[in-house]
């Protein structure tokens, strides 16, 4: 019974774990891309 508690919880926590990450990115793309002088190179490179 855990093992299956767990793989639940497991299926449920997976999609987070993907797109908050991407979110985030998506989020502070857009709201900064204009605010911080990144030079020659592009807001997003400059984020990774």
């Amino acid at each position: 019974m855990t093992e299956h508690h767990t793989l639940g919880q497991l299926r449920d926590d997976l999609p987070f774990a993907i797109l908050a990450p991407a979110g985030f990115f998506v989020v502070f793309h857009l709201a900064l891309r204009n605010v911080i002088d990144t030079g020659q190179t592009s807001y997003a490179q400059y984020l990774l």
